[in-house]
C-alpha cells in the first residue's frame, strides 16, 4: 500500500464545517517546548482521547493536541452523522467464521458506545449543540432474498440471546412509514441516532479545554516522529515533563519533546508509522445535502439501503443528508485514496438519483442539493474488520500508542476505543463493556492477501440494487476455505 500522506490542504467543503468555534484554534500562541502526551488528530478520537485522559489522570499530565487542518476537519466533520451500532447484520457470518464470542462482543461494543456516549450528551445538556436525534435507524430492503436473509440473522441473534430490541417491518408499515414504495420490509434499530459529528467533537474538546493542562493546536502536520535525545532537543525545556522523554515530534511550527504519543489520525496513521501501510487503508466516502425546503418530510429516522453501502437522514429543517454509494466506484471501491479535495462523479450521480428512484412520489427529479464533500475513513485490514487500539508493538516504538481503523464504524466505537487506549496510556488495562483482545495491534493476525478489506468488502456490497449477485459471492465464498488467518505481527 502506498503512503496516505498528510491531509490534503484544500480539502472539499463539508457542510458540517460551516460553523466551527474551533476552526483555527490554538490554545497557545506558540508550541509548547514539551508534553507528557501529545495526541495526534484533533477529530472525535483524539478529542474523546483528550476528554478520558482529563477524567482519568491523577497527576494532572500536560496533554497536547495537534492537528493538520481546523479541529473536527477531517472524517469527524465529513462522515454521515449516524451513531449507529452494528446488530444483526451479518451475525451469523460473523458466527461461522470468527466464533460466537467475537460475533456477540462486536455487537456489545458498538451497543455500549453509543450509550455512553447518548448519556454524556444528556449529562451535559448537549442534545440541541450536537442535534442529537433518537429516532431510529430503518435498514429497507427492496427484495424478500434479502429481507428474508435479515430475518435469518435476527432469529439467530435472539436466539443468542441478543436483538430483542429490534423491530421487523412488513411491506405495508416499511412503505407506510418510509414513503418508499419499492421496499418489501425494513429492520429498525431503536438504539440508532444521528447527530453533528463535528459538533459533537467540538464539545468534547472544549470540555477538555477547560481542565487547564489541554493544549488544541490546529494546523499544525506532523511530519516526523525522531526518539529523544539530548544532542537533538538541546534548546528544548523539558523541566515540566512528568515521565522520561522519549520522542521528539516535529512540525511545520516547531518540536515538541514528549512521553508518550496516541495517533488518533486514523486514514492517515500510516504515514507516521509506515509499519501499518498494509494494515489500516485509506477509502474515501462521499456525502451530500439537500437545500433547505427543497424536500418534504419523509423521515424521522436513519435510513439505508444496499446493506448499509447507501445511507441517510432528514434533519428537522427536513434536509436531506445522504452518503455511500461506494460501489459506483468500480471494484477498488475506492480503496487507497486519501484524497478529500475531489469528489467522484459516479458517485455523485448515483446519490443524486437515490431520493427521485426511491422516493419519487415525494421527491421529484432532480433532488436540489446544497453541497457535496468527501472524507477519509481508515479500513481495518484484518480479518475480524476491528480498529486497532493500545501500544504500537516493539521496543523501538515504545510509548506511542493507537486507536484508528474503525472500518466505517468511527462512531460507535471511537469514544470507547479513545477510552480504552486512555486507560492503556496510564498504565491501566482496559475497562470498556465488550472490550476484545483482538484489538490490540500485538494480537493481530490477518491474511495474506493486503487488500483483505476491499474483497471483503465487494462480499458485502450490492452493486446491483436486487442483491442476488451479492448473494451468489457470498455463498460460494462461505462454501469454500479461502479464509486464511496467517499472523501478520511480522509487518509490526
Amino acid at each position: 500500500m502506498t503512503d496516505p500522506g498528510l491531509p490534503h490542504p484544500q480539502p472539499t467543503r463539508s457542510f458540517w464545517l460551516i460553523d466551527n468555534p474551533l476552526s483555527n484554534h490554538r490554545t497557545t500562541v506558540s508550541l509548547p517546548g514539551c508534553a507528557d502526551i501529545v495526541i495526534l488528530g484533533a477529530g472525535i478520537t483524539g478529542a474523546s482521547v483528550a476528554y478520558h485522559l482529563t477524567k482519568l489522570d491523577t497527576e494532572g499530565k500536560s496533554l497536547l493536541c495537534l492537528d493538520a487542518r481546523a479541529a473536527a476537519g477531517g472524517a469527524s466533520g465529513r462522515c454521515g452523522g449516524n451513531m449507529t451500532n452494528s446488530t444483526y447484520r451479518y451475525f451469523k457470518y460473523d458466527m461461522k467464521k470468527y466464533g460466537l464470542d467475537i460475533a456477540k462482543k462486536i455487537r456489545i461494543f458498538e451497543l455500549e458506545t453509543v450509550l455512553a456516549l447518548k448519556k454524556l450528551i444528556k449529562d451535559h445538556g448537549w442534545e440541541k449543540k450536537v442535534e442529537l436525534r433518537e429516532g431510529g435507524t430503518v435498514h429497507s430492503y427492496l427484495t424478500d432474498l434479502e429481507f428474508n436473509e435479515a430475518i435469518e440473522n435476527i432469529e439467530e441473534m435472539r436466539n443468542q440471546g441478543l436483538g430483542h430490541e429490534l423491530l421487523i417491518w412488513d411491506r405495508l408499515e416499511t412503505v407506510k412509514k418510509t414513503h418508499g414504495e419499492d421496499f418489501v420490509g425494513a429492520v429498525m434499530n431503536p438504539n440508532g441516532s444521528q447527530l453533528s459529528p463535528s459538533k459533537l467533537t467540538i464539545q468534547l474538546l472544549q470540555l477538555a479545554l477547560k481542565s487547564g493542562y489541554f493544549n488544541l493546536q490546529t494546523y499544525t502536520p506532523v511530519q516526523s516522529i525522531t526518539p529523544y535525545t539530548a544532542e537533538s532537543a538541546a534548546n528544548i525545556d523539558i523541566s515540566s515533563l512528568k515521565g522520561q522523554p522519549k520522542w521528539i515530534i516535529n512540525t511545520n511550527r516547531g518540536s515538541v519533546v514528549c512521553s508518550k504519543v496516541i495517533h488518533c489520525t486514523n486514514g492517515y496513521c500510516a504515514h507516521l508509522l509506515p509499519q501499518l501501510r498494509d494494515c489500516i487503508v485509506p477509502v474515501r466516502g462521499q456525502m451530500m445535502i439537500t437545500i433547505p425546503s427543497s424536500i418534504p418530510r419523509l423521515w424521522p429516522f436513519g435510513i439505508s439501503i444496499n446493506r448499509g453501502y447507501i445511507y441517510g437522514w432528514q434533519r428537522n429543517d427536513n434536509m436531506v443528508i445522504l452518503g455511500g454509494a461506494r460501489g459506483e466506484a468500480g471494484p477498488e471501491l475506492e480503496y487507497n485514496c486519501s484524497d478529500d479535495s475531489d469528489i467522484n462523479t459516479a458517485i455523485d450521480r448515483k446519490l443524486r438519483q437515490f431520493l427521485p428512484t426511491h422516493f419519487g412520489d415525494m421527491v421529484k427529479s432532480p433532488t436540489k442539493i446544497m453541497m457535496t464533500w468527501a472524507g477519509i475513513m481508515g479500513m481495518s485490514n484484518d480479518v475480524l474488520n476491528l480498529p486497532w487500539v493500545g501500544p504500537i508493538p516493539g521496543l523501538r516504538w515504545e510509548g506511542q500508542y493507537i486507536s484508528a481503523g474503525y472500518h466505517g464504524h468511527g462512531m460507535p466505537r471511537a469514544f470507547h476505543c479513545a477510552k480504552a487506549v486512555a486507560q492503556m496510556v496510564l498504565g491501566s488495562k482496559p475497562d470498556v463493556p465488550g472490550w476484545m483482545d483482538e484489538m490490540l495491534p500485538s494480537k493481530k493476525t490477518g491474511p495474506t492477501m493486503k487488500d483483505w478489506a476491499r474483497k471483503e468488502d465487494l462480499y458485502k456490497i450490492m452493486r446491483i440494487e436486487d442483491g442476488l449477485a451479492e448473494m451468489e459471492r457470498r455463498k460460494e465464498e462461505e462454501d469454500s476455505d479461502n479464509f486464511a488467518e496467517p499472523e501478520i505481527k511480522s509487518k509490526l
